[in-house]
């Protein structure tokens, strides 16, 4: 009987820190891309889905989207932070939830999302 009252114990403990090294786990993955500096990517709109990163280049213009974007209609660019998985040869944005959604919306209340057409 006290066996299994110490196993029991020692589930709950490792199941309990399983849970406590995920959670400090997410939490640093979550700070680390809070403290990731966004940058300006320009979408290449011959591509299908303004939400998949690989459409997306980093701009080396020398204008900024608000510059080189008119706010017309349609995905000219976007503002995020570089996606940490992504090649440093071939960086891609990283795009969450939110950002997703205004893209598919073309909302740019927030200002990192910009409109087609480019000015040339």
């Amino acid at each position: 009987m006290v066996f299994k009252k110490v196993i029991g114990f020692l589930m709950v403990a490792v199941m309990l820190s399983t849970t406590l090294i995920t959670v400090a786990k997410h939490r640093v993955r979550s700070a680390a891309a809070g403290l990731l500096q966004s940058q300006e990517w320009v979408y290449d709109d011959s591509a299908s889905d303004p939400t998949d990163p690989e459409n997306y280049t980093a701009n080396t213009n020398p204008q900024s989207l608000e510059d080189l974007c008119q706010q017309d209609e349609n995905i000219c660019g976007i503002i995020a932070p570089t996606d940490p998985n992504s090649s440093p040869s071939d960086p891609k944005p990283l795009i969450d939830a939110g950002l997703q959604d205004r893209i598919e919306q073309e909302n740019t209340e927030n200002g990192d999302v910009f409109l087609l057409p480019m000015v040339d």
